[in-house]
């Protein structure tokens, strides 16, 4: 599944768990406020048409971190997509 990214950072972010259209996805990241920011661009892109909810198993889960020179890394289903 996706690696795991453990240090000081991680340990308060809360992922982004919801359902749209019968797929379930997770955002996550190292950094809360790129969950945050993930959170608003699925909300205003799907018209709100989403359920958040609480799981375990999704069918896709995102990975949005940012290493320590500032780059961004995006993992999809644990392969680095960009």
């Amino acid at each position: 599944m996706i690696a795991s990214f453990k240090n000081s950072q991680t340990a308060a972010v809360v992922p982004f768990d919801f359902e749209s259209y019968g797929v379930f996805v997770r955002i996550d990241s190292n950094r809360q406020e790129m969950v945050d920011d993930a959170e608003a661009v699925v909300r205003d892109s799907m018209l709100n048409d989403i359920r958040v909810v609480r799981r375990k198993n999704f069918d896709v889960i995102f990975q949005l971190n940012r290493n320590q020179r500032g780059q961004r890394i995006i993992i999809q289903n644990g392969e680095e997509i960009s």
